[in-house]
């Protein structure tokens, strides 16, 4: 267990966490919803996941999970979740510095948050990242993007 934040849920969990190494650096990134307020963490190491630092919440509010991170090489990390808005959904994406100074949301595309919305993922090649996600439709489509790290801040 990373982190003990009490959240209990009956069932198969659907909204599990994320994890990216490198080296000895690893960041974690999860769901809670705990005492009923959803939120988005994240918390990193340097020993190859032997101790973690404390959490630090990621969201902007809204949240409904579905996360993923990627680890930058300047020891920062992104974290990318599903919230809902008053429009409907979006994915966002945050870059969070190892001692917590959080960078501002961005909104990567507006997306359905059913179940059927799927779940957005991120890849790093070199200094550009590359998101994907599940447009909801008939047919559903995927679609995806790209961007310089250096653009999240």
């Amino acid at each position: 267990m990373q982190h003990a934040d009490n959240w209990e849920i009956n069932g198969c969990p659907v909204n599990g966490p994320s994890v990216a190494a490198d080296g000895r650096r690893v960041a974690v990134a999860w769901f809670t919803g705990a005492n009923d307020a959803p939120k988005v963490k994240v918390a990193f190491s340097e020993d190859a996941g032997a101790a973690f630092a404390g959490p630090i919440q990621v969201d902007d509010g809204g949240a409904t999970g579905r996360v993923d991170v990627v680890l930058l090489p300047d020891s920062s990390a992104l974290v990318c979740w599903m919230s809902g808005t008053a429009d409907g959904g979006a994915i966002k994406v945050r870059r969070i510095q190892s001692n917590g100074a959080l960078g501002p949301v961005a909104v990567i595309a507006k997306t359905d948050i059913s179940r059927s919305g799927g779940f957005p993922r991120m890849a790093r090649l070199g200094d550009e990242v590359h998101f994907a996600w599940t447009e909801f439709g008939k047919p559903s489509r995927v679609r995806t993007a790209t961007a310089d790290a250096s653009a999240y801040r």
